[in-house]
């Protein structure tokens, strides 16, 4: 075996030296040495033929110029033995020693000439003896990527791990151990790791030369993957295994490794089994001198679009041209580009830095390890191995001195709570000014008040997302679909939402079609569900239970309903501070936008489609009901009851009227949103829900109910209100809400509108923080009960042409900005109630005139008197309202004399006199 690795090196000398009688002897190969074996015979038949080596230099002394003759002579020749042996299936590239089984192939790592001709040598033809399947490193072409070698690995079920001193000189090494530990982590691969001549201490720790090899190539080529390096070998390492000392007996130490590889292949069949030598052809063991190893960039192999833009946004945030410490948040979706963001800028300013640290995955290494690892990795990194072992419990204020010689820049990708940025950062006075620090995360709460400045990074722009999704469907950014699949590019591109990575993963699912391919399936819209799950998924699983409700409720039923409400509808506490909403908002699932609870088409999508899909557990069926079937069987079947949450049933879909059971509700306890209403028309519903023998409604966890033509006089006794916090009954059969008075401290908005049998609302007497109470249409209130007053909370009252009030009740209501009056017909006297009215409509009632006591109106905006009939003049005092902008008085017929405007009301911009009685223009 040392005879074919040195020939085929053109290591002559050696071999006339050391294995003449080998060589010169050899007729047959022994059994199980395989074509090696007769690959070396035909070589030495070649030398042993060469005019130009005489017997006497072959047996000991070295001709060296016959040498290099001959080393020609003979690759000539054996380029012809390749290419015949090749014609009969067979190629030195691709041969495997042992039985050809891969649920058995060993793939063996490591690097450095100490152990390529030696050890590693002797390991590889005591395994083949065995009948093993071995694969090393091949001569790989230059340029080539390690995507060949990465899938030997995944072929194989064992890997020997063998760390040398001279091991971590090596890129490519270190890559194949981070992909050897990512498939031990998924449980594909069994790993054995073996110390040759190093300490397992020195690897862990990456102490002595070892470790010092390793902080030298970081700092040549500032390669990003330095902590997954230091990743892989600190948890490969940590499975100590064998240990071969120096003076050790290298025969035994190997004898020992095969029976534990044995061992290990026997587990896994059940049954002891040694198997037969044999030739496999198509495979081949063969040793890798490291010439042509090449490392992409992060960015190599990667096109992106628009990046250029944000790239320049956020180098002018960190301010690289001045010498001021700036620390910048990055945040953003999933799969938006921050990570690829930062990398970006690490590739481009890293060396204007000594010291660098591009630390990926903080989320995932934090949940593996710990804060204090984090910590001591960056020290580590950021200190190059310079200043021995650093130890967990070491803080930046044990190197403090060290590390302010340098400015530092560092990118912390995927931070996920405060705890790993107070390890990793510490107090910060070990930051040397004019350092600069990025830091992605998903959640902009983290890094308030840590951040100089935040960059939201936008989804891409429709060009920008035309171009990515051409390049990876097409093969170019140019976007040149044909008439066929124009449209369903469009359509997969505004699905997209401008995210780089569902982009991506879409245009895999039409790559290479052809035209008559390129119509939108069904199994599209599948694969399109499936790729915004798989990357939205973890997102929401990161969010606690009560977020992730609250994310699925205002997915499924409250986008882009008023900020305010949200937080009061959803949220589990009272306050600021235990606000889901604002949560949500940090984290980049939702944004206010305009006041309003907005969220990303892409997290929409996922909220409907994750909501659709959840199973509860042990009762099974799902939690949030909006598809008619689903809402049948739960109504009429008492299907899957007891988890629900919420029900929004739109009546248009259904053809007749639901006749339900009176104990409907009563195996809902969770229930906390129900609708009931028309999508085609919002005043009422064609078909209605029939209780012919009543209603029991024990919901105590309600707190938002929407029914249109509720068909009761009112609530059940068994209601219980103290979580409502939305109550809409239009067009309801209600005469009073719900016998005597109940507590409702949550109750906000009421909204009783075109009830017309209302005649008593005595029951929310106690709804001392109602902020908004609708009772348009209400043709049978004729009166306020005098305990509205406790209202101090009410800013909107509408009694819009409730016909039979005839008038107000004495009292203050402090936060009472709106106050419609209109068409109330039979009101002849109006009172005022609030001092605090913006908006006074009081139009189409019987008014005669106004009371003095308007001129406490001074936050008075709009005054409405529009038909008042009976209406005859105005108080001289209403020139005092200072804030009066529009006066309305078309069709007051019996009004004439209007005040003086350019002095009395020189504040009014709008003043409306169509149809008054007044003769002539006034003086404006």
């Amino acid at each position: 075996k040392d005879i074919c690795d040195l020939l085929e090196d053109n290591n002559l000398s050696k071999v006339q030296k050391l294995h003449r009688p080998f060589c010169y002897n050899l007729e047959t190969p022994p059994t199980g040495f395989g074509l090696p074996c007769r690959f070396v015979l035909k070589r030495c038949s070649l030398l042993k033929s060469s005019p130009d080596i005489s017997t006497n230099n072959f047996l000991g002394g070295v001709n060296f110029d016959a040498t290099s003759n001959a080393q020609n002579s003979i690759e000539n020749k054996r380029a012809d033995l390749i290419k015949e042996e090749n014609k009969h299936g067979k190629t030195c590239e691709s041969t495997t020693y042992g039985k050809h089984m891969s649920q058995h192939q060993v793939f063996i790592n490591f690097w450095g000439e100490e152990v390529r001709f030696s050890f590693i040598s002797h390991l590889v033809f005591a395994l083949s003896t065995k009948g093993v399947n071995v694969s090393i490193d091949k001569y790989e072409k230059k340029g080539e990527d390690l995507e060949k070698t990465f899938q030997r690995i995944e072929d194989s079920n064992i890997a020997l791990v063998v760390f040398s001193s001279q091991y971590t000189e090596s890129r490519w090494c270190l890559d194949e151990l981070v992909k050897i530990k990512k498939l031990l982590d998924e449980g594909k691969l069994l790993i054995i790791p073996i110390f040759y001549k190093v300490e397992p201490s020195e690897v862990i720790q990456l102490d002595g030369e070892f470790g010092l090899k390793l902080w030298n190539l970081w700092k040549v080529h500032r390669d990003h993957r330095i902590i997954k390096w230091k990743d892989a070998l600190e948890t490969v390492a940590a499975r100590m295994d064998r240990c071969l000392k120096e003076n050790s007996s290298e025969s035994e130490f190997i004898t020992l490794i095969v029976e534990k590889v044995m061992s290990r292949i026997s587990l896994q069949e059940g049954r002891n089994q040694t198997f037969l030598p044999y030739i496999a052809r198509g495979k081949t063991t063969r040793f890798s001198a490291g010439k042509g190893e090449k490392h992409e960039s992060f960015l190599n192999k990667r096109h992106f679009f628009g990046l250029e833009q944000r790239m320049k946004k956020l180098e002018q945030k960190l301010e690289f041209d001045c010498n001021e410490t700036r620390i910048i948040g990055v945040v953003g979706m999933a799969g938006i580009g921050k990570t690829t963001l930062a990398m970006m800028l690490h590739e481009k300013w890293n060396c204007k830095f000594v010291r660098c640290v591009p630390f990926l995955d903080i989320r995932k290494k934090s949940e593996k390890y710990s804060p204090a690892w984090l910590r001591k990795t960056l020290l580590q990194v950021l200190l190059g191995g310079k200043f021995g072992v650093i130890k967990d419990k070491m803080t930046h204020e044990s190197w403090k001195e060290k590390l302010l010689q340098t400015k530092v820049f560092v990118v912390l990708d995927d931070v996920s709570n405060k705890k790993q940025l107070e390890f990793l950062l510490g107090d910060l006075n070990w930051i040397k000014k004019g350092s600069k620090i990025v830091i992605t995360s998903r959640d902009k709460s983290l890094i308030e008040g840590l951040t100089h400045d935040t960059y939201l990074v936008p989804p891409l722009n429709y060009r920008e997302a035309l171009q990515l999704f051409s390049y990876h469907t097409f093969g170019d950014h140019v976007f040149h679909p044909t008439v066929t699949s124009m449209k369903p590019c469009k359509e997969l591109v505004d699905c997209a939402g401008g995210n780089p990575l569902v982009i991506k993963l879409l245009s895999k699912q039409f790559h290479g079609r052809d035209d008559a391919r390129w119509e939108m399936r069904q199994g599209d819209l599948t694969h399109l569900g499936i790729v915004i799950l798989n990357i939205f998924r973890f997102s929401c699983d990161e969010l606690s239970e009560k977020q992730k409700d609250v994310f699925l409720d205002i997915a499924c039923f409250f986008r882009s309903v008023d900020d305010y409400f949200a937080r009061s509808l959803l949220d589990s506490g009272d306050h600021d501070s235990e606000s889901e909403v604002k949560d949500l908002t940090h984290k980049g699932m939702i944004a206010i936008s305009g006041c309003r609870v907005e969220m990303h088409d892409l997290l929409y999508m996922f909220g409907k489609i994750f909501s659709s899909q959840e199973l509860i557990g042990k009762n099974g069926g799902k939690s949030r009901l909006w598809f008619t079937q689903e809402i049948f069987d739960a109504l009429i079947n008492q299907k899957d009851t007891e988890r629900i949450r919420s029900i929004f049933l739109d009546m248009s879909e259904v053809t007749k009227g639901m006749v339900l059971d009176r104990l409907t509700f009563i195996n809902m306890p969770n229930l906390r949103y129900l609708k009931i209403y028309d999508s085609c028309c919002s005043r009422q519903c064609k078909a209605l829900c029939i209780f012919p023998n009543g209603l029991e409604f024990p919901l105590e966890n309600v707190r938002y109910l929407h029914w249109v033509k509720y068909p009761f006089e009112e609530f059940p006794p068994d209601f219980r209100p103290e979580n409502l916090v939305d109550l809409r009954l239009p067009y309801s059969m209600i005469e009073r809400v719900w016998e005597g008075v109940k507590d409702t401290p949550r109750l906000k908005w009421v909204d009783l509108s075109h009830s017309s049998k209302l005649f008593n609302l005595s029951a929310l007497s106690k709804a001392e923080n109602l902020m908004r109470l609708n009772l348009e249409g209400c043709t049978n209130l004729d009166e306020l009960p005098w305990e509205m007053k406790n209202m101090k909370s009410l800013v909107y009252l509408n009694m819009r042409g409730c016909i039979r009030l005839r008038s107000l009740p004495n009292m203050n209501l402090i936060a009472l900005e709106t106050l419609i009056l209109s068409d109330c017909s039979n009101l002849k006297e109006f009172q005022v109630i609030s001092k605090s009215l913006r908006v006074l409509n009081l139009d189409g009632t019987a008014i005669k005139g106004l009371p003095l006591a308007i001129k406490k109106l001074q936050r008075l905006v709009l005054l409405n008197l529009k038909n008042c009939k009976m209406l005859e003049s105005l108080p001289n005092c209403l020139g005092k309202l200072k804030a009066l902008e529009e006066l309305i008085l078309s069709g007051c017929s019996r009004f004439k004399n209007i005040p003086d405007v350019k002095h009395n009301l020189k504040h009014v911009q709008v003043l409306l006199l169509d149809g008054t009685g007044v003769d002539e223009m006034p003086n404006i």
